[in-house]
């Protein structure tokens, strides 16, 4: 669970490595996605919370796309992570 007051300083990557977790105990439908990135992400506590929530895209970042489309296509959100900037060279 997520317990931070206004003001604490976090890491972005880390809040969102915890706020993805936290959306997981609440919902189930939410299934995450990433590449060989998942310790910088932080992604990698959501896989082990609910490793059949999660893939690991590893180096076929091309594919990631078309496969979160594929998999919100079957009711559910879908939460794909690569970095921003690399992201529309693919």
């Amino acid at each position: 669970m997520i317990d931070w007051k206004i003001g604490d300083l976090v890491q972005a990557r880390k809040a969102y490595g915890v706020a993805l977790v936290d959306l997981g105990m609440r919902r189930e439908v939410v299934f995450g996605l990433d590449s060989d990135l998942q310790r910088s992400n932080q992604t990698y506590s959501f896989g082990q919370n609910f490793p059949e929530q999660f893939l690991g895209i590893a180096i076929a970042e091309a594919y990631m796309i078309p496969t979160a489309a594929a998999i919100s296509s079957m009711a559910s959100t879908v939460l794909s992570d690569y970095l921003a900037l690399i992201f529309p060279c693919r």
